[in-house]
């Protein structure tokens, strides 16, 4: 059994290495940051270069939930190859990071533990529906894997790839005496291969005559919409459209995208944009003092995470409402930590519906412990990081790199600098400081009501706190005011747009691409902001649906 194991592994890694998934799959587009909405320009769209993608470990685990159902003891997180952001994004890392040495044994390990458990009486029979007439049932065995392997590859497996895995089954089931045992060995390469771990978006041309302009399959479009629209893989439905040619225009990829937005599994689909949006797994990181704040738990992370995603998710889903409201709803879902740190009455289950006070200084995004918490320090606040963070995040400003060997020390409280906010100001007049620290400082002020985890507060070290701001021009008197300016400003919705956009392709845009952005953007706004319908204008784009060759560099190791 070591020996089979040993080959199985060492088809993975010839396999990857063939792929050039050894080294790096794709090669990143130089970001490209649309002018202001109304300045992009019409031009000739030129796609982005096709390429593959490596599954993110939620979307590995929702593969193998789909294939196996509900009884499989899924592996551990911890336990598979880690997700790398690039550019700010995990989604983007899929398109440029590999798997280690590492990480080759971690999917081995999790394969066979799968493929044992599938394989176990009570279990099987939903998967094996012919009876083995031996150990080496190659007609069984076909019988079996060849659904499976549909569901992992996303696609039906070829006449070569489906004899090669039932000849593994087959002679592993020789060998040990026991179909069974050896169909394990059929699953667990099903598994390990690069065409599961791997989402081929390639392309082919749709004119032999123009073989640098490509369009994806359609196995290969359902494979996008369904990780960009699920975060999980296509369901049969999806994989009969493909299957029936459905995916080849318009108005078929539309019917499926607004079926898929209809169904529960769309809520996770959002819920990882919004993560991944908001870089809310720098909640995983957060460190806050106990000493300082008696709220501060390990649960306070998870907890801020769960409020942010389902006030997203309800304005989508449930209130259908313009996005851009997520600014300012105080509609929020807390738990009895997170009622405690707003000081609001808990609801009777945990994250249950609460209005948050009308007149109080908290509401929308930029009250949530989710947003102030993680972009602060451990026992103080950071208006340098809450600014950058709404600048990158909300705004799509590009946020300036210190000058080389700049002195980043902040003065210490003083009798004439109390607050944070004075010694930051301070702090600006020094020359190489100040381009940085007014462009970030500014938009981060008017969130200093809110200590370091996220709890109001009305003086710092015995001085009142000052809120007020200039953000772009426009003054603010408080973190209900940035908000205000957030929420009306045309750049918020545009970047909440590039962001969807980017998460669904894996990449930054390119300025080829520009136009189908515009036309993208406009249908949002003129459609009233609502998030499902611009998820659906981005898989029907050209932008989604078409691709260019990938150069040389960017598919060999």
């Amino acid at each position: 059994m070591r020996r089979l194991r040993t080959e199985a592994r060492t088809t993975l890694v010839s396999l990857l290495a063939l792929s050039g998934c050894l080294g790096a799959c794709l090669g990143a587009e130089e970001p490209f940051y649309p002018p202001q909405p109304g300045e992009l320009t019409p031009r000739t769209f030129e796609p982005a270069p096709s390429g593959l993608r490596r599954l993110t470990r939620s979307q590995y685990l929702a593969s193998v939930r789909a294939t196996f159902g509900d009884a499989i003891v899924l592996p551990r997180l911890a336990n598979l190859e880690p997700d790398t952001p690039v550019e700010g994004l995990l989604a983007s890392g899929t398109t440029v990071t590999t798997i280690s040495p590492r990480g080759v044994e971690q999917y081995e390990s999790a394969a066979y533990d799968i493929a044992e458990q599938v394989m176990e009486p009570g279990v099987r029979e939903a998967l094996v529906t012919c009876a083995p007439v031996a150990p080496r049932d190659t007609a069984c065995a076909s019988t079996s894997l060849g659904p499976i392997g549909r569901s992992l590859f996303r696609r039906d497996l070829t006449a070569e790839e489906l004899a090669e895995v039932t000849e593994v089954a087959a002679h592993a089931g020789e060998t040990l005496g026991d179909f069974y045992d050896g169909l394990e060995f059929g699953i667990a390469t099903l598994l390990q291969s690069p065409s599961f771990l791997f989402r081929e978006e390639l392309g082919s041309p749709s004119d032999p005559a123009d073989p640098e302009h490509l369009r994806y399959g359609g196995h290969e479009l359902a494979g996008r919409m369904a990780y960009f629209l699920w975060n999980a893989p296509p369901d049969a439905l999806l994989l009969d459209a493909a299957d029936e040619g459905l995916l080849e225009d318009d108005e078929g990829v539309r019917a499926e995208a607004v079926r898929m937005l209809a169904d529960p599994r769309a809520r996770d689909g959002v819920r990882v944009f919004v993560e991944d949006w908001l870089a809310l797994r720098e909640l995983d990181r957060m460190v806050k003092d106990p000493t300082v704040f008696v709220h501060a738990s390990p649960d306070v992370g998870p907890a801020a995470r769960e409020e942010t995603v389902r006030v997203f998710t309800n304005l989508v889903f449930d209130e259908e409402a313009d996005i851009r409201t997520v600014m300012s709803s105080r509609v929020t879902f807390l738990d009895r930590r997170l009622a405690a740190i707003y000081e609001v009455r808990a609801p009777r289950e945990d994250f249950g519906r609460v209005e948050l006070p009308a007149d109080g200084p908290r509401r929308g995004l930029l009250g949530q412990v989710g947003v102030l918490a993680p972009n602060a320090h451990p026992t103080a606040t950071s208006p340098t990081r809450r600014g950058a963070f709404l600048r990158e995040r909300l705004l799509c400003d590009r946020v300036p790199q210190p000058p080389a060997n700049v002195d980043t020390a902040i003065p210490e409280p003083s009798p004439d600098a109390r607050t944070l906010r004075e010694r930051l100001v301070a702090h600006q007049e020094v020359a190489a400081c100040a381009s940085c620290h007014v462009f970030l400082d500014n938009a981060g002020f008017g969130l200093e009501g809110f200590d370091s985890l996220g709890r109001t507060r009305t003086v710092e070290n015995g001085a009142p706190i000052d809120a007020h701001g200039e953000i772009d021009g426009v003054a603010y008197d408080d973190a209900i005011g940035l908000a205000d300016f957030v929420e009306h400003s045309p750049r918020f919705p545009q970047c909440l747009a590039t962001h969807a956009y980017r998460v669904a392709v894996g990449r930054h845009e390119t300025e080829g691409e520009a136009g189908e952005l515009r036309r993208i953007y406009t249908r949002f706004a003129n459609g009233g902001y609502l998030f499902r319908d611009l998820m659906v204008e981005i898989v029907v784009s050209r932008a989604f649906r078409e691709a260019s060759p990938p150069s040389d560099e960017e598919v060999t190791p």
